[in-house]
């Protein structure tokens, strides 16, 4: 899929198990044989899986942005 210059998208970084890792949002610089290039702002909102404290899904306070 190509991508126009310009255009918002929404990026997602799987795993090998299809599980979400991080998911960002961000305008297109290029895409062609070089690969993908995009422009995130600082501090744009971001998505992120991380390991709760002792292993325990709901001990994790998300309070802060990711970026």
């Amino acid at each position: 899929m190509i991508f126009e210059r310009g255009q918002t998208i929404v990026r997602r970084h799987l795993y090998p198990d299809g599980r979400v890792g991080s998911v960002l949002c961000g305008r297109v610089v290029s895409d062609d044989e070089r690969g993908l290039a995009l422009w995130i702002e600082a501090g744009s909102q971001a998505m992120r899986r991380l390991t709760a404290p002792a292993g325990r899904p709901g001990n994790c306070r998300c309070s802060r942005r990711c970026g």
